[in-house]
């Protein structure tokens, strides 16, 4: 009885986050199917600017994400209006100090 209890309680919890998963999954996308999270404005008065962005480990580096990825990220970016053509590069940090 209490064995059953408690696969029922595990149950009812891996039910209850598998439910919202797919409710995000199926409401909480863009047109384009991707996650949106929340907008970051960046200024600066010289050429470049640099931010951190931690997207997790690398494939195949130990750490809590797994070794594959299940998902692609997208960054946009808009200059402002009048401005020049803006640049967006992704590098790591070791190859943006360099």
């Amino acid at each position: 009885m209490i064995v059953g209890a408690l696969a029922a309680i595990i149950g009812a919890a891996l039910l209850i986050g598998g439910a919202a998963l797919v409710w995000a999954h199926g409401t909480q996308r863009d047109a384009d199917g991707y996650y949106t999270s929340r907008s970051r404005t960046f200024a600066t008065a010289t050429y470049a600017l640099t931010a951190d962005v931690d997207l997790g480990k690398a494939p195949g580096e130990r750490g809590w994400t797994i070794g594959h990825p299940v998902g692609t990220v997208r960054i946009t970016a808009t200059a402002p209006a009048g401005a020049a053509p803006l640049f967006v590069g992704i590098a790591p940090t070791a190859d943006v100090d360099r």
